[in-house]
């Protein structure tokens, strides 16, 4: 995973000087000016809280209105969440079992011929200071048919010669926009539609994921539409985890060293109408020790979307694409805590994280070449904290 060069971003306040003089302004200058906003010209507000059942209230007018540096895209899409809290989690202790991946298998091969050859592998060179893992044929990539389950909860499903990546991506379908979903791909020598598949993995997913981490339910966000010579086309699905109606994260980003942030989701690939190729749990899986609901105390959209404008003023116009509810996960952790306790990672089985109720303002540019290279749907956003109002700005890789 590429690192993501990220800063919090509490208050920024840049004023444009007036230009003097009497020489045509060009063209490209006025543009570029338009992007800066003037600070003075933003009042400072007290935060208002509203309860869960409000957090969306006037929603068709608040997106509608002009702002001084933001403008809000009609592929905005907003959904309720039934319930809203700061969530304590630790990294599963232990998730693995041999019992459990043989389950899951026989599921994803529809074959128990692989329940005998799982075998528990420890002191791996992939996971020092214990992480243990149940597998069969675990060196084997994707050149046969493998499969590894940890005991902090990463899971991966192979089949032989499986795609695992979003290599050539042809096209990107927000299935939370309702777009392109009636779309048809020949995978596999078979007619598929978007929406087929989409229907498939979201029944897949829970009717057979969710006996492993059944607090959550199943939805998928994003769909990439890769191909290759030799296959032809193939779909790749981004599964958010849903808790209580509100979705994990599933944005892969990085600060620093007293920072981690962790996605929470599912990586499926199916390169045969009704059949997976590919499945993954990104990145552990977690037991929630403390559920803390903040239902009668959240700041709502109209709230956020002022806080964005008063805290990111000067930057530039921002151009919003989507506004994710999403609960983001960040390790209890510092680089620090690490080396004085001896913790070889923030993702050892029993480390503590908390997942924190955030509106997440999805920024709409166009990836380079590296990001698009590192990861199937480079985001920029700006993240509000539902509950203290904290900013969070992700600029670029």
């Amino acid at each position: 995973m590429k690192r993501k060069k990220t800063f919090i971003l509490f208050l920024c306040i840049i004023i444009i000087l007036p230009i003097s003089g009497c020489q045509k302004t060009p063209n490209d200058v006025k543009e570029k000016s338009l992007k800066h906003q003037k600070a003075e010209d933003v009042k400072e507000t007290d935060i208002k809280y509203v309860s869960v059942d409000h957090i969306l209230d006037n929603q068709e007018k608040v997106l509608s209105k002009t702002y001084q540096n933001l403008s809000f895209q009609n592929t905005v899409h907003l959904e309720q969440p039934d319930s809203v809290s700061v969530l304590s989690l630790t990294v599963a202790n232990p998730f693995g079992t041999k019992k459990k991946l043989a389950d899951i298998c026989s599921v994803f091969w529809g074959t128990d011929q692989y329940r005998k050859e799982i075998v528990r592998l420890d002191d791996l060179r992939e996971f020092p200071g214990g992480i243990g893992v149940y597998a069969f044929n675990y060196y084997a990539d994707n050149t046969a048919d493998s499969a590894r389950m940890s005991d902090n909860g990463y899971v991966a499903l192979y089949k032989e010669n499986a795609e695992m990546f979003t290599s050539n991506r042809q096209t990107i379908c927000h299935v939370d926009w309702n777009e392109n979903l009636d779309v048809v791909y020949d995978i596999g020598g078979e007619e598929v539609s978007i929406r087929e598949a989409v229907d498939y993995v979201n029944n897949w997913c829970n009717k057979n994921w969710i006996t492993f981490e059944p607090e959550y339910s199943y939805q998928v966000k994003t769909v990439y539409v890769c191909k290759t010579k030799q296959k032809g086309y193939y779909y790749y699905f981004d599964v958010c985890k849903v808790y209580k109606g509100m979705p994990f994260d599933d944005i892969s980003f990085y600060i620093d060293v007293d920072n981690f942030y962790i996605r929470n989701s599912l990586d499926v690939v199916m390169e045969h109408k009704n059949e997976l190729s590919f499945f993954r749990n990104n990145n552990n899986s977690y037991d929630i020790a403390k559920n803390e609901e903040h239902n009668d105390k959240l700041i709502g959209l109209e709230q956020a979307v002022l806080l964005v404008q008063e805290k990111m003023t000067g930057a530039q116009k921002f151009e919003i694409a989507d506004i994710d509810l999403k609960y983001v996960i960040r390790s209890d952790l510092t680089y620090n805590d690490l080396v004085e306790r001896d913790i070889p990672s923030y993702v050892m089985p029993g480390c503590p994280v908390t997942a924190r109720p955030t509106w997440s303002f999805i920024l709409d540019y166009q990836p380079g070449r590296e990001e698009e290279a590192g990861d199937p749907w480079p985001r920029k956003f700006i993240n509000v904290d539902m509950i203290s109002g904290e900013i969070l700005y992700r600029d670029s890789i």
